[in-house]
């Protein structure tokens, strides 16, 4: 009978393992592109590249990554070592922690400096192996780690950076850019700062390009590319590859300021030209395929396009009406792209473009754009005073200078974000800059109505209150009409019918606490971006605590992640990006990108006997999890009961999908048999039946 099952089952529900990755599953998308350390481990060769580890096996050619989605507990990895007597690697990470990695991939972690209640500076700058200990230089001293046993053998406090430390003739050194170079003796008490005496003066550490590797006789290098490399030395003191490079597939860097979807695929701009923000990175724009998952990088200007450097890349746009012509805007100007590759470029130099702060010949800053449903491309141009532009579809080029507005300091002019409402027929836009928030909408051309003392109320007759965001960074228009702005002082949105009664008064949402009071949504928490999906939940990144998902109604907490209890990668999340087709949800951070598997795709809102499935189906004697029912609509009301209408269960599902412990209403598990999963809307209409085989 059990055989009897499983076999109608496999083939009745095969369809699911083209399904990808479950809901709720994680991904990280390092990249690999910058070496800035090898630690050959005899048929390994460890790598950290852009902050990211893999490792190269000699013997097979066969490459490994490791990241906080699979064996490692953080990410942004600042220092490798390789420790040949315990037969282990020393990693070290930005937040202060500390893993142990095995040759067979288990992973040992010390979370005590990061732990450590202190005012002094816990950053780890390098470190140097003895025997089975890592000496790790850190901004008050050295801490040792016995790494045969994974714990903190010693601290020594010295009370000054530490940049670099090594053992000599019996004398553990500190090198200190501040103190020169400091020694004591290793039969001394190293604890006592009395005991370390001067030594010399600083020398800065210079790391060596090639990186000899006794067990292999070569020498490791990256080549020009980025690649891993074996090189031979020569007679002559030059080195010469001995191999091909090899390097894991990524993006071509971790910086990531704005995401989009387009073409089946998703756009990562490395920006960073924001206001209280700027880095300045090179010109990139990452592209993940995840039909195959592979990254590549979009194609660079040509120089005879313009002769101003490409870089810090902020924005792109797609045109609605050709699929093969897209724009992309940053520091030098906005170029155009056909097919992937870049036609035209636009600066000052040859259209209303102003350069910036009205003067300069490095280009022309583009924040952010997008089109209108005429076809005209909107342009807002950052640090000058004449920040909207549009590109006519005739092709013609035109300025709206925006009389009455004050711009006496061009530094403030950033419009980090656009949207046009085919709700309120109106282009919207924000200005980021530091505590000068302000909120523009231009209903008809060129006529612009600046919303710049920001007030909100959260109904019921209350009065308004005026607030003051330090920043406003993201604009987004829910599935209601109404326009949701990310700021740092939390969430604020205007109503629908607010918008088409021409009134500007902000709504905070009153989130109820079940004492008859309230707390308002989300209130003082530092946003960054907010992103919408297809049941109108709400995405919210912010600047230091993680990301949120709020429910349609606004009152659910759905889920809060942060780094340090999930495989988020940053706290700070600068963009949110929700593929609708597959329910991923991706999130560019300070430290790259990552992403959620969600269980809200545009199927959700349709449900029907061909998109509600459950998973895993059969389920088999050795499985242990819940069985999660997919493709439901938010609300959903799901009835589970036996093939002769015997009720075993019942619940209402939150977000896209349902959980079911297969157990009955008396928690016992149920026995085996196929089970009907009978689900309804949340008003009780259109009902939907799939089928669950369970294998005791």
């Amino acid at each position: 009978m059990k055989q009897g099952i499983i076999t109608i089952f496999l083939t009745v529900f095969s369809v699911l393992y083209a399904w990808g990755d479950a809901v709720g599953t994680w991904k990280v998308y390092p990249s690999y592109s910058d070496i800035t350390d090898i630690q050959p481990a005899g048929k390994q060769i460890f790598v950290l590249a852009s902050n990211s580890l893999y490792s190269y096996n000699i013997n097979d050619g066969s490459l490994q990554t490791y990241s906080k989605n699979d064996v490692l507990n953080s990410s942004n990895i600042q220092n490798i070592a390789w420790v040949g007597a315990a037969r282990k690697l020393i990693i070290t990470y930005s937040d202060y922690t500390i893993d142990i990695l095995t040759l067979n991939g288990d992973v040992e972690y010390i979370s005590a400096l990061a732990d450590k209640q202190t005012t002094d500076d816990k950053t780890i700058n390098s470190v140097y192996v003895s025997g089975q200990y890592a000496y790790l230089s850190t901004g008050f001293g050295i801490v040792k780690i016995n790494a045969k046993d994974a714990t903190v053998a010693d601290t020594y406090n010295l009370g000054f950076k530490v940049d670099y430390c090594y053992i000599s003739s019996g004398y553990l050194y500190a090198a200190s850019e501040s103190k020169g170079l400091m020694r004591c003796a290793l039969t001394a008490n190293l604890l006592n700062r009395n005991e370390w005496a001067e030594a010399g003066n600083y020398t800065k550490q210079e790391k060596e390009k090639y990186v000899f590797d006794s067990t292999n006789k070569c020498y490791w290098a990256s080549d020009a590319d980025g690649r891993l490399t074996k090189y031979q030395k020569l007679e002559d003191g030059s080195y010469e590859a001995a191999s091909l490079g090899v390097m894991p597939d990524g993006p071509a860097c971790n910086s990531f300021w704005r995401l989009y979807k387009h073409d089946g695929k998703l756009f990562g701009t490395a920006g960073l030209m924001a206001a209280g923000m700027y880095i300045e990175n090179p010109g990139i724009v990452n592209i993940y395929d995840p039909s195959s998952d592979t990254w590549s990088k979009l194609e660079e200007p040509s120089s005879d396009l313009s002769s101003i450097p490409y870089k810090m890349v902020n924005c792109m746009t797609f045109d609605p009406k050709d699929n093969s012509h897209f724009w992309v805007g940053g520091y030098s100007g906005l170029y155009e792209y056909r097919n992937y590759k870049c036609v035209n470029a636009y600066n000052y130099t040859n259209s209303t473009l102003v350069p910036i702060y009205n003067t300069s010949t490095t280009g022309s800053i583009i924040c952010s754009m997008a089109y209108d449903p005429s076809g005209n491309l909107w342009v807002m141009n950052g640090w000058c005073d004449t920040p909207v532009q549009c590109l006519k579809a005739n092709g013609e080029w035109k300025s709206y200078p925006m009389d009455g507005y004050n711009f006496d300091n061009l530094n403030t002019i950033d419009y980090q974000g656009i949207y046009y409402s085919n709700t309120n027929k109106s282009m919207w836009w924000i200005h980021s800059y530091h505590r000068d928030g302000r909120i523009f909408r231009m209903t008809d051309e060129g006529n612009i109505k600046a919303i710049s003392q920001l007030q909100y109320n959260y109904g019921d007759n209350e009065s308004a209150k005026t607030f003051s965001p330090t920043n406003i960074y993201d604009i987004e228009e829910d599935h209601l009409g109404n326009i949701w702005f990310a700021t740092t002082d939390g969430p604020v949105f205007l109503m629908k019918d607010s918008i088409s009664a021409n009134s500007y008064i902000l709504a905070k949402h009153k989130v109820p606490r079940g004492d008859g009071k309230a707390d308002l949504l989300l209130d003082g928490i530092a946003l960054h971006s907010i992103a919408i999906d297809a049941a109108n939940q709400k995405w919210m990144g912010t600047k230091d605590n993680g990301v949120y998902l709020i429910g349609a109604d606004n009152n659910t907490q759905i889920h809060h992640f942060t780094k340090d209890d999930s495989p988020l990668i940053s706290n700070t999340v600068l963009d949110i990006l929700i593929d609708e087709q597959d329910g991923t949800v991706y999130f560019a951070t300070d430290k790259g990108l990552c992403s959620f598997k969600g269980d809200i795709t545009a199927d959700n809102l349709n449900m029907s006997d061909e998109t509600v499935w459950a998973y895993p189906n059969p389920v088999t004697p050795d499985f242990t999890g819940d069985i999660t029912i997919r493709g439901l609509e938010p609300g959903s009301q799901i009835i589970i009961t036996t093939t002769s209408g015997h009720k075993v269960a019942e619940g209402v599902c939150s977000g896209g999908s349902y959980l079911w412990n297969g157990c009955d209403l008396n928690g016992k598990k149920v026995a085996s048999g196929v089970y009907m999963v009978n689900v309804a809307t949340r008003d009780g209409n259109e009902g939907v039946v799939t089928k669950i085989a369970i294998v005791r």
